[in-house]
């Protein structure tokens, strides 16, 4: 029995460090205080303060609707941004009281501190070697805060001393600039400072390392399958005629006239994707650099299949072009689904690929 009430002391014990350390780690990202506290005490927020707004995280009772937006700002609360669980980023007036807070819903204010305003990747110090300077600078993405001002900014860029990389657009909420290291944590204790990280690793271009994502170069090679398209016939619907391209050599048919100017080389650049012969450049060599292309304006690749079937044997073809977003149309079967699907019955090894759309179509 004895040895029991130990090992059950010892579990207890256990259980009140594991709560204190939880406690203390989640203070070193908020200290959280009831509404009456911060009402009463604003003066010492003033730290948080811009203008005559303080900005702090709020808990509400419950998720605010947009039902309720304008009973927010007639309390003078300001709903910047979601952080989780009912807690939100909020600008209130300088002279907010207990009840304004408590009519908008407020259960508890949130005072973040530096910390949580951090990346990991600042909190470590491990710098990317792709931000880092020799001078002892960082090059970092800054989130302002909704509403902040480009007049705003203006000045924290030279309160900071910071080196602006790209400028932050008319709405004002992003901007990487390059900052000595001393003075992150310096700006992420500014009240209008967000969110803070080290930029991004420099975008690379995908079109090197595609035919090696999807393993043509296997497929491509004599001693793999040897598969370069050779005898493959593939229409694409796209802008219409291209451009006078060495790497296309005499295995383009064309019937397309002329080009929309609205697409531009978008055209050329597809069809080097699929067909280009990489004799230029062999880095630039397309999917399938010995296929034959039949080139049309976008739609009337589809509409006139059966005759591209009949007098080449196309068996493939690429749709990269879509309609205007339309709720009324988008989504309804109409004769060209049916004349797609009739085409599908009608040449089993017929196969059209349309492109998903970069306007999240």
């Amino acid at each position: 029995m004895r040895n029991l009430f130990k090992v059950l002391l010892v579990l207890l014990v256990s259980s009140c460090l594991v709560g204190t350390t939880n406690a203390q780690t989640s203070n070193k990202e908020s200290l959280k205080t009831g509404i009456a506290a911060f009402a009463q005490k604003k003066a010492d927020y003033d730290n948080l303060k811009s203008g005559n707004k303080i900005f702090i995280q709020a808990q509400f009772s419950s998720s605010p609707k947009r039902s309720v937006l304008e009973n927010l700002s007639q309390n003078g609360i300001e709903l910047l941004s979601y952080t989780g669980d009912k807690t939100y980023w909020i600008a209130v007036d300088e002279n907010i009281s207990e009840e304004n807070l408590a009519n908008a819903g407020v259960e508890s204010i949130m005072v973040p501190t530096t910390d949580a305003k951090l990346s990991p990747t600042l909190k470590s110090k491990e710098y990317p070697e792709w931000a880092s300077n020799s001078q002892g600078t960082l090059d970092v993405a800054i989130q302002f805060h909704e509403g902040t001002s480009l007049s705003e900014i203006e000045n924290l860029i030279h309160t900071y001393n910071i080196t602006v990389i790209k400028k932050a657009a008319k709405n004002a909420r992003l901007m990487e600039g390059q900052i000595a290291i001393e003075q992150i944590e310096l700006l992420g204790q500014h009240p209008l400072v967000a969110h803070l990280d080290a930029v991004q690793e420099p975008d690379q271009l995908l079109n090197y390392e595609n035919r090696s994502s999807h393993k043509v170069h296997a497929l491509n090679s004599a001693n793999g399958y040897n598969l370069k398209g050779s005898g493959v016939v593939i229409g694409i619907g796209d802008g219409g005629e291209l451009g006078d391209h060495i790497d296309f050599g005499n295995r383009i048919i064309n019937y397309a006239s002329g080009t929309y100017s609205s697409f531009g080389a978008h055209g050329d650049h597809v069809a080097g994707i699929i067909g280009g012969g990489g004799t230029v450049n062999p880095r630039h060599a397309g999917m399938a650099p010995e296929a034959t292309l039949i080139t049309q304006k976008t739609s009337l690749i589809s509409y006139y299949t059966p005759d591209y079937i009949e007098d080449h044997g196309m068996v493939l073809t690429n749709n990269s072009y879509g309609t205007s977003f339309d709720c009324g149309t988008n989504g309804v079967y109409n004769y060209t689904s049916s004349n797609l699907d009739a085409q599908s019955n009608d040449y089993p090894e017929l196969l059209h690929v349309f492109a998903a759309g970069n306007s999240g179509g």
